[in-house]
């Protein structure tokens, strides 16, 4: 049920839902008893799943080229044998107390 809810939600970045990207249509939660019959032509109905697909895909790129610009903004480059410090307060470590790291 969960995942029903979240498949029909418009995602931020596509204001599409998975639902209608993956099938060109929104499910309906309580299915009527008598479902209108207004059928597009196939080859609308694929050209508007491609749009929207295309749409989907474009939109997924410009976000990770987005995710790209704001990870290299912000990092220093290392080389290899370069020291670094690394911060490993929220690393689980696979043992319960500190005092058993040397053992």
């Amino acid at each position: 049920m969960a995942e029903f809810v979240y498949n029909g939600q418009p995602h931020s970045v596509t204001k599409q839902t998975p639902f209608f990207l993956m099938y060109g249509s929104e499910p309906t939660g309580f299915p009527m008893a008598f479902p209108k019959m207004n059928i597009p032509a196939v080859e609308e109905r694929i050209t508007e799943l491609l749009k929207a697909r295309n749409d989907a895909r474009a939109a997924h790129e410009l976000a990770q080229q987005v995710q790209i610009k704001r990870s290299k903004k912000n990092s220093p480059p290392f080389n290899k044998g370069d020291l670094v410090w690394l911060d490993v307060r929220n690393l689980n470590r696979g043992y319960q107390f500190q005092k058993m790291a040397s053992l």
